[in-house]
């Protein structure tokens, strides 16, 4: 069985000193028994008998402002520095207030300034690699290339087509014409391959 132990006060332990000190002949059993404690706690309490006496005299019966003696001189010393450092009210980024209304935070990129609308040609002209170093001869080269298209496999398709209804109209026409079919068949698998 267990007994519900409650904390001493100070006070209370001062009162379990006298009360010690009074009773000179009596055994420590004796003097427990007589004020209700346990003997193990009237014998640590004896044990510490200099430093109960020294916080009472020090703290007076606040029992709470005894238990942080142990680095006074640490927390005396933090409290003067947190003292001398200057404390603002003001956040050190700004304030950091929203919007006044929904309105004005969904309208806040309205007044982003933009120098002109671009056209795809300019972005794209943006992005490709740069041509530095290239002559204005390998430049015009490279226009008259890319100005020279490449026939699309409908393209070929209607080609093929036309010729062999050409072909069928002609029927005394040369067997070449009969060649045609292959010539697209050959233009998929180059397209394939590329």
């Amino acid at each position: 069985m267990s007994r519900i132990r409650k904390p001493l006060t100070l006070g209370e332990k001062l009162r379990i000193i006298e009360e010690a000190e009074k009773c000179n002949g009596a055994t420590k059993a004796s003097i427990a028994r007589d004020l209700n404690i346990p003997e193990s706690s009237l014998k640590t309490i004896l044990a510490k008998k200099d430093s109960i006496l020294l916080n009472a005299a020090k703290f007076g019966l606040n029992g709470k402002a005894a238990k942080d003696v142990k680095y006074a001189a640490m927390e005396k010393a933090l409290v003067e520095c947190e003292a001398a450092v200057p404390v603002d009210d003001e956040p050190e980024f700004g304030s950091l207030e929203l919007p006044g209304s929904f309105a004005d935070y969904v309208g806040a990129d309205d007044d982003v300034a933009v120098c002109s609308a671009v056209s795809l040609d300019d972005i794209i002209e943006t992005v490709r690699p740069d041509t530095a170093g290239t002559s204005d001869e390998e430049e015009m080269d490279d226009a008259a290339e890319a100005s020279t298209s490449v026939p699309t496999y409908a393209d070929v398709l209607c080609y093929v087509d036309h010729n062999r209804r050409f072909a069928a109209s002609h029927a005394s026409a040369s067997p070449v014409l009969s060649v045609c079919p292959c010539v697209a068949l050959r233009y998929n698998f180059f397209l394939q391959k590329s």
